[in-house]
């Protein structure tokens, strides 16, 4: 460009003679140039020459400008379109040069066309040999093809300046492909031959064979294991991030020197290369666990041992059965299986199992064990492992095994499993997982599900739960529950009740199409056995003689309530049809804790009594009760022994026949009961606790009441009582995580999990609350299993909410602090590195911080997703700033702000409109960020966002108006009074109004003179608001430094207004600043007073001024006494949101 203004600046007829005498010197400088670079022993590039490149790229531009300029119009081109120039010679001199290299080696090739170029050479390929390619290292450095020759099909030529090597046809790499790139990864580590410094996507191609790396240069490197792991790393890298171009290099680079968080997983792809032998790992841990339970001399028996795998691999001497399988040393037929043995293995043989052989195979194994001491160990495929639709539900599928061939195999939740265990007499003492990596996605996934099993004596109640159709709503979550937490029994029938309507305490209306529904499903999952439907009129008086020795006149009436609606023929008709000598009998309500433990039925008791009747289901306590007899017959939970009870009626049949219309059945049975008896207590669990229609009116209060109890979330109050006390306070440490999530992978929530478990463990000062949102029973449990024990809070919602619904169960009831930091992480998305210490301590450092929000990496793009803290627009008017974007962490306050219709809630409830769930994160994010004062933003990868399911855009941008629409919510700012002496001007009041206006705080007083004034002055000069709050109707007589007055007309009852501001603080003060005081104090508002003013305030500081508990816990709540104006600031920030809270329960 100085050579063509210089040319611009002769005369014109000079110019192009200027032009040819210059680039004739620009000439010469370039061969001395390349005289130099000889001189000092530099390889000059083979691809580039100066003279060429100055003939074909500089002269040209040159003589168009002087061809088209004018003395007026001097246009100079921009150092762009040079370039553009430079490099479309270059590759056009440098493919010629390359051509010309291979045909002096290879004469016979023709057709030869261009595969790529790079940074060292020319890859080319000629049709006469399709299947081979050919690079020509134009950039040659000595180092650079040292070790491809090693590899098998690749060579070398002409002083190693042409690298040949296989030409693969396949699909550029995209990402995925984890298998594949874990055998490819596996080929290299067995050769040992070079490892691949240039590991990347751009390097990569896919066909049917798998992954190959097709790029062959200077970046080939003698194995070693330093390299192999460097090269492991970098696969990783380009398998999570493989379209984030220059931040996938950069993550590269940065991994040759230092352990970046977006390698915290690395790990799981160097188990799954390493993971050569699964049989054996899995064979070693149950070798482990058969040292455990068996003894010298112990009779083992291998049932479904195939080929004698385990044998062969422990050594242990095992007799081996196996009814398929025709192998030297295995036995065929099971009669002739000797005698009981004392362990008996069965390794992933019930899996392949359809129903009916799967049960059979069971009663083998339970036959076959030793009655005494007997233990089996179980392995089965890992259900939770699998994805379905329905992970409730039983299913076949085929299943490709390690030879390559498809086999059936079964589908059964654990619960079923679990289910025929328990009923045929073999009670689970150990459950372990055996997890594998998941290599299409580099996570742990559990493998097989083992357990280790004893004999037992088979159950030998049957679990009989009543209901009506009135509970239609909340019916399988109840059932689940129940379920869940009750004793097995030999079968689990669900009794209805006939009535449709007019029910005894109705809390709800009938609906018998969505009772039915319901029902179906608890049939099809196999959570109850049979539903028994209300008995015939024929099958009502059977019973009735069958049972009171009479037969009813249906003329009369139904016979199947008594006069107060209370139903009983339904529950008697569920006791003939049990056929158990036991019936554990529960109102389908109910809600119980089980313990960790199975829980069990004191079923001895009624063999050392056999004047036993009920044992009542106890209620919560912190310890057991002693076991009593003479007590009421407990309809709602108790365990009848149904020979004695029908004994009962007999012998009292002319009272039973007058009583049976008048008095509740089960009182019929405390007035006859004669020599019977109803005992309670004897042991702690399992308890239940009993709702009262207030919180079942409530169907999502009740399902999250369930789980409470069901995980043991009492309120301190509930021990001792049975019916349903309130909800239990929430978390309060500094820091709490907060993880919502529905239907996640068992992967994906190991991924999770874990990476909060690096951040949290053993730090008592950080929470967890999780909570799953409905997924399946399976899922959630299997989620309760893998979180920490201490420090966590964890729901299972039984219904559907939505994520707005969460977020506020989890921050407005679950934690209880209002100065809490709240972060929230989705449960298909990990922590990368350590971010909650980072959070933890930048709150820590700077109290005033109130959100902050940042450290998003996608996995399937690359960007950063910082909001602007500095926030330049109304933050609705910015619809380009991430909202959306993790981590999100804020102060419990500013999320209790938010109203629920903002929100997308159903007012009164928790039901969320599902239209609204796609910009749930708008609804939240946004009003905080508007709230807050003090805002940042999170620097650096701190959290891996792996989006799911693509929405609708226009449906996502539709929502999200509609939030943007909303009104914006104002900054968050406290009103803090100042109350003091109204005719002395002290000074202090002056210092008072001044920290608190440059601290930010809105400063409201009576509005008048002496303390008054001085306070607004000091924050007018401290370029703060005052409002004054004035006794009369003439806001004329307030002082000259209030920007609002306000004239309430009520005189001094206007003191109680004053005295609702966010805080009080007290300097000096009479008989009135007394009132003003006491009202503060029983609104629960924080007051500060100053010591140093005699008056009120110095009287009242740090004192009580009544006994009552303003908060149970703000240990030494009290007027705050300070020495000097300055502290009472600080003393504001740190206490202040602690007494401007809303309620921290539902």
């Amino acid at each position: 460009r100085d050579l063509l203004g210089a040319a611009m600046c002769r005369p014109k007829h000079l110019r192009k003679s200027f032009m040819e005498r210059r680039l004739k010197q620009l000439g010469a400088n370039i061969l001395r140039i390349q005289g130099l670079e000889t001189a000092l022993g530099m390889s000059p590039l083979p691809h580039f020459c100066y003279q060429t490149w100055v003939d074909f790229v500089i002269c040209p531009i040159a003589s168009e400008l002087m061809d088209e300029l004018d003395d007026k119009s001097i246009l100079f081109p921009s150092p762009n379109e040079i370039l553009s120039r430079t490099v479309k010679f270059t590759a056009q001199f440098r493919v010629t040069t390359a051509k010309q290299l291979l045909l002096r080696e290879y004469p016979d090739l023709r057709n030869l066309e261009v595969i790529g170029s790079g940074s060292e050479g020319v890859v080319l390929r000629s049709l006469c040999t399709p299947e081979l390619k050919y690079k020509i290292l134009d950039g040659y450095r000595p180092r650079a093809t040292t070790f491809v020759g090693s590899i098998p099909g690749h060579s070398r030529q002409a002083g190693s300046t042409i690298l040949v090597s296989p030409y693969i046809v396949g699909e550029p790499y995209t990402g995925g492909n984890g298998p594949a790139i874990v055998q490819r990864l596996r080929k290299i580590q067995d050769t040992r031959l070079v490892c691949f410094r240039n590991w990347k996507p751009a390097n990569l191609v896919v066909n049917n064979e798998g992954v190959h790396f097709v790029d062959f240069g200077r970046d080939v490197v003698a194995f070693s294991s330093k390299e192999f792991a460097a090269m492991v790393d970098r696969a990783y890298l380009s398998w999570r991030f493989p379209n984030h171009g220059d931040k996938l290099k950069q993550y590269c680079r940065n991994a040759l020197t230092e352990r970046i968080p977006q390698l915290d997983m690395v790990d799981l792809l160097t188990d799954a290369i390493n993971d050569r032998q699964p049989d054996k790992d899995l064979f070693d841990l149950i070798d482990s666990k058969l040292k455990q339970i068996a003894s010298p001399g112990s009779r083992i028996l291998d049932f479904g041992a195939g080929r004698a795998k385990f044998h062969e691999h422990s050594g242990i001497q095992t007799v081996n059965y196996d009814p398929k399988v025709r192998y030297p040393g295995v036995i065929n037929n099971i009669t002739q299986v000797p005698g009981t043995f004392d362990v008996v293995l069965c390794v992933r043989v019930l899996c392949i199992l359809p129903p009916d052989e799967f049960l059979e195979v069971l009663k083998q194994v339970r036959r076959m064990l030793n009655h005494i001491s007997g233990h089996v160990i179980f392995t089965i495929c890992d259900p939770r492992g699998i994805n379905c639709e329905n992970p409730e539900k039983a299913f076949s599928f085929g299943k490709t095994v390690s030879t390559g061939r498809t086999r059936p195999e079964w589908y059964r939740p654990l619960r079923v499993v679990r289910l025929e265990m328990a009923r045929i007499g073999l009670e689970i003492v150990e459950e372990f997982e055996f997890l594998r990596v998941d290599q299409d996605r580099f996570e742990w996934k559990p493998d097989q599900w083992c357990c280790v099993a004893k004999a037992c004596s088979p159950p030998r109640h049957t679990l009989l739960i009543k209901t009506c159709l009135m509970e239609h709503a909340t019916i399988k979550p109840r059932v689940q529950h129940l379920i869940e937490t009750l004793p097995c029994g030999t079968k689990t029938l669900l009794v209805l009740d006939c009535k449709k309507e007019g029910f005894q305490r109705g809390y709800a209306e009938a609906d018998e199409t969505q009772f039915r529904k319901e029902i179906e499903q608890l049939l099809l999952e196999r959570w109850i056995d049979q539903l028994l439907e209300p008995p015939s009129q024929q099958a009502i008086s059977n019973m009735h003689e069958d049972w009171f020795g009479f037969t009813p006149d249906f003329s009369k009436c139904e016979w199947s309530h008594d006069e107060s609606g209370v139903q009983y023929a339904s529950t008697f008709h569920g006791f003939n049809s049990c056929g158990t000598e036991f019936v554990l009998q529960v109102d389908s309500d109910i809600m119980v804790f089980r313990g960790k433990e199975t829980p069990k039925l004191p079923l001895s008791l009624f063999e050392q009594d056999p004047l036993a009747l009920t044992w009542s289901l106890p209620i919560a306590n912190h310890k057991a009760k002693p076991l009593t007899a003479g007590h009421r017959f407990e309809v709602r939970a108790c365990l009848v022994h149904i020979p004695r009870l029908k004994e009962l009626f007999r012998l009292s049949q002319t009272e039973v026949r007058e009583l049976i219309r008048s008095t509740h059945w089960y009182r019929i049975v405390d007035k006859v009961t004669g020599q019977f008896k109803s005992y309670r207590g004897g042991q702690l669990l399992p308890y239940f606790v009993h709702p009262q229609n207030d919180i079942k009116r409530n169907e999502d209060e009740y399902l999250l009441a369930i789980d409470a109890v069901q995980s043991g979330r009492l309120h301190p109050e509930q021990y001792g009582k049975v019916d349903w006390v309130g909800w239990p306070d929430g978390r309060g440490e500094p820091v709490v995580i907060l993880v919502c999530g529905r239907n996640v992978p068992a992967g994906r929530m190991l991924r999770c999990i874990d990476s909060i478990k690096r951040n949290v463990l053993q730090d008592k000062d950080i929470g967890l609350v999780v909570i799953d949102d409905s997924s399946s029973r399976q899922t959630a449990i299997f989620l309760k299993g893998i979180l920490p024990r201490n420090n966590t809070t964890f729901v299972s919602r039984r219904k559907w909410a939505g994520y707005q619904a969460n977020m506020h169960l989890g921050c407005k009831t679950l934690c209880c602090n209002p100065k809490t930091v709240i972060c929230t992480v989705d449960l298909d998305d990990a922590l990368l590195g350590n971010p909650i210490q980072i959070i933890k301590d930048m709150y820590t450092e700077d109290p005033d911080l109130e959100a902050a929000f940042g450290g998003c990496v996608r996995v399937d793009k690359p960007g950063r997703y910082d909001i602007d803290e500095t926030r330049p627009d109304p933050p609705r008017d910015a619809r380009g700033q991430p909202y959306w974007a993790h981590i999100r962490t804020f102060r419990k306050i500013l999320f209790d702000r938010i109203r629920e219709t903002d929100l997308g809630l159903g007012s009164g409830s928790f039901v969320v409109r599902k239209e609204s769930t796609l910009a749930a994160d708008w609804a939240f994010s946004l009003p905080i960020w508007e709230q807050a004062r003090n805002v940042t933003s999170l620097k650096g990868d701190l959290y891996l966002f792996e989006p799911g399911t693509t929405p609708n855009m226009n449906e996502l941008n539709a929502q999200i108006s509609k939030v943007v629409a909303l009104p914006p919510y104002s900054r968050r700012t406290y009103n803090v009074a100042v109350v003091g002496d109204s005719n002395i001007h002290w000074r202090e009041a002056y210092e008072v109004g001044l920290h608190l206006a440059e601290a930010g705080y809105i400063v409201s007083t009576g509005g008048l003179g002496g303390v008054m004034e001085e306070a607004c002055r000091g924050a007018k000069k401290g370029r703060g608001i005052t409002v004054g709050i004035l006794p009369g109707n003439d806001p004329n007589v307030a002082n000259p430094f209030v920007d609002i007055p306000i004239a309430t007309g009520m005189g001094r009852h206007r003191n109680g207004i004053v005295a609702l501001a966010s805080a009080v603080v007290i300097v000096g003060g009479g008989a009135g600043t007394r009132s003003e005081s006491s009202m503060a104090w029983a609104a629960k508002r924080l007051i500060i007073s100053l010591k140093n003013v005699p008056g009120c305030s110095k009287d009242l500081a740090d004192m009580a001024i009544d006994s009552r508990q303003r908060y149970a816990d703000i240990p030494g709540d009290r007027v705050y006494g300070v020495e000097e104006a300055k502290d009472i600031v600080p003393l504001l920030k740190s206490l202040l949101p602690l007494y401007n809270r809303l309620s921290s329960r539902l």
